[in-house]
């Protein structure tokens, strides 16, 4: 059964090239190596504008890649999942390593609407453009607006609305988004927590071992040993959690919304 399936990933695989490099032959789409482009993904430069995408993505079935006039790049190892809509009016940067989750919609212009004699459609789109940078993680649902800078290693929680740029390594939820917490300062604190909870649980435990009369330094250094390790794996947790909690705080801002 394995060796069936082995055969199978090989041939997706070979199949996902040769789709790679037909898309390649036109001179307004570059597709990197390595990168995945599922069946029903739409990927136009129908209105004008350039597609370049980086190497090793994955564009999901139904994702939607349209420059409708402007210019998308997107680095290297980035996701678009299904039903996300990545537009270019305006120009959009996206970095590497970056997730962008379904249902999510990234528009890089907006509609002027300043006159009152004539139409909105007819007034034209202000095109100020977008930018994300690396490893940011776009939620289910988010939608980002003309004019903002996704700044590194940032959380946008489920179905936010970002209309103002972010600062790096900060999670945003909610409609405007707003930052509730950084993860470089809660990080750092993290781990002076650490340091701090593995000295007092070696003193601790030292002192311990010399009230039983132990004197045996093997057993104070295994002890110690296992303290160290359990607050290590206890802080590491903690840390990575730190971003999924955005996606779940996210979901209570739109039931708020609602």
């Amino acid at each position: 059964m394995r060796i069936i399936v082995r055969i199978i990933n090989k041939i997706l695989r070979v199949l996902y090239s040769i789709k790679r490099h037909y898309i390649n032959l036109r001179p307004t789409i570059q597709i990197g190596k390595g990168t995945i482009i599922e069946k029903g993904a739409i990927i136009s430069t129908r209105y004008g504008g350039t597609i370049t995408i980086g190497e090793n993505c994955h564009i999901s079935r139904y994702g939607h890649i349209l420059s409708c006039g402007g210019n998308i790049i997107i680095g290297n190892n980035s996701t678009v999942n299904p039903f996300a809509m990545v537009y270019g009016q305006g120009g959009l940067k996206i970095g590497n390593g970056v997730r962008i989750a379904t249902q999510s919609t990234i528009l890089p212009s907006n509609h002027i609407f300043d006159r009152k004699d004539i139409m909105i459609y007819e007034q034209g789109l202000s095109k100020k453009g977008i930018v994300i940078e690396d490893d940011v993680w776009i939620g289910a649902g988010v939608k980002i607006l003309d004019g903002v800078i996704i700044r590194k290693g940032c959380v946008i929680g489920a179905n936010t609305v970002v209309n103002k740029s972010t600062e790096q390594y900060g999670i945003y939820v909610g409609a405007p988004a707003r930052l509730i917490r950084r993860m470089i300062l809660n990080t750092g604190i993290l781990y002076v927590k650490l340091i701090l909870t593995t000295i007092i649980g070696l003193v601790s435990s030292r002192i311990i071992l010399n009230a039983l009369g132990v004197s045996d330094y093997g057993l104070y250094s295994v002890v110690g040993g296992i303290v160290t390790f359990l607050n290590v794996i206890g802080t590491t947790m903690v840390s990575v959690s730190y971003r999924y909690l955005a996606v779940e705080l996210g979901k209570g801002e739109q039931g708020n919304a609602n």
